[in-house]
């Protein structure tokens, strides 16, 4: 019966006639007639056509539609009219936009995203770069609304960060392939599932300034292919937050070549040592600011720890070469060999890093003129 009906253009218009009489609303008639009809019975824009008509009290059910004037539809606005709207709506507005239809989808990916931050928990956190500033959240539902934002060639991003637990959520994103790289000053890996190199792939050289990943043991055999990478050349600062003693970190001649570095050392495998090994650790810290110092590249190095450390004893460890500072007994400076360049370490017992935390001990190398 409902094949019969769907070929015949005057049951349909019956049909909805009907339920208009009846006085029922347009959307429930609509449901109503799909769950009947099935969902191809008919286009939402003919069927509020006719009803609209029969609503007029025009009851011709074979009135031709040929005969009205062709009228502009919203879709035919000139695009600098169009860019107007995208500059006054948010990106939930943008986003609704764009599953009106597939020429309103093409006309809203066309639009520069207005967004500064794209960070990855359980689901997308967006920031916008409106003032003041506003957050979206993209839950499993809005995969192909996000998806848009890195398929637009004309994202420019502040900072995107993978804090994701989840490999399907990852792998959603690995699977996507772009035409482009994306725009992206700051990468951040919060868990050691996300260190991918194919996610640094995606991202443009040009653009990529600083990266931060945490170094752990579940990811160390990941790290020298992921190191390796040709993005990571001429970044400008590297973040690492670590569970691992200073010996234990991998691809030392690497880090030695970057010209800004901090090191973060945190986590249960670090402080159960330091009770057993703590004269060792000692040395072995110390050998590895011996590392630094012989850098011709390094310009800052942040080094911290969430444990208690005794600076003096640091300190007579790295005294080989070092001249005191008057005045400041947590200084000390380090000649670069063949240079009038040194290398200026300060000593902290402790003090407030990223994210509010506390450290127990920072140590700061600096080099200076």
């Amino acid at each position: 019966m409902a094949d019969v009906l769907c070929n015949n253009p005057f049951s349909l218009r019956s049909c909805i006639l009907y339920e208009f009489i009846e006085g029922n609303e347009p959307f429930e008639t609509y449901q109503k007639l799909i769950k009947k009809l099935g969902d191809e019975f008919m286009t939402y824009p003919e069927f509020e056509f006719w009803y609209m008509r029969f609503a007029q009290g025009k009851y011709d059910l074979d009135y031709d539609r040929s005969l009205d004037p062709k009228t502009r539809l919203f879709t035919d606005l000139p695009v600098e009219i169009f860019d107007k709207v995208g500059d006054s709506l948010n990106l939930n507005d943008r986003f609704a936009l764009r599953n009106v239809s597939k020429d309103m989808q093409e006309i809203v990916d066309s639009w520069a995203p207005r967004v500064t931050d794209m960070e990855l928990w359980d689901n997308w956190n967006i920031t916008e770069s409106t003032i003041p500033s506003q957050e979206v959240e993209c839950d499993e539902d809005s995969n192909e609304n996000w998806m848009s934002l890195f398929k637009n060639p004309k994202l420019r991003l502040e900072t995107l960060m993978l804090n994701c637990w989840t490999r399907n959520k990852l792998r959603f994103l690995e699977r996507n392939c772009f035409n482009h790289k994306i725009h992206v000053k700051k990468f951040k890996m919060r868990t050691f599932c996300s260190i991918r190199s194919i996610f640094l792939n995606m991202l443009d050289r040009e653009t990529l300034e600083e990266v931060s990943l945490p170094i752990t043991r579940q990811c160390i055999e990941k790290l020298d292919e992921f190191l390796s990478s040709d993005h990571l050349k001429d970044i400008k600062m590297l973040n690492i937050t670590t569970d691992l003693c200073p010996s234990e970190l991998p691809l030392m001649n690497f880090f030695q070549n970057l010209p800004r570095l901090t090191i973060e050392f945190v986590g249960k495998g670090v402080e159960g040592r330091w009770d057993d090994f703590k004269d060792r650790f000692i040395k072995k810290l110390a050998d590895f600011i011996k590392y630094f110092l012989n850098s011709t590249q390094l310009q800052f190095c942040h080094l911290t720890g969430r444990f208690s450390l005794d600076m003096e004893s640091i300190m007579i460890e790295l005294q080989s070469r070092e001249i005191m500072v008057p005045g400041f007994p947590n200084v000390r400076r380090y000649p670069i060999l063949g240079s009038n360049e040194f290398y200026e370490i300060e000593f902290n017992g402790g003090g407030y890093g990223g994210y509010g935390i506390l450290h127990d001990f920072e140590i700061q190398i600096k080099r200076k003129q």
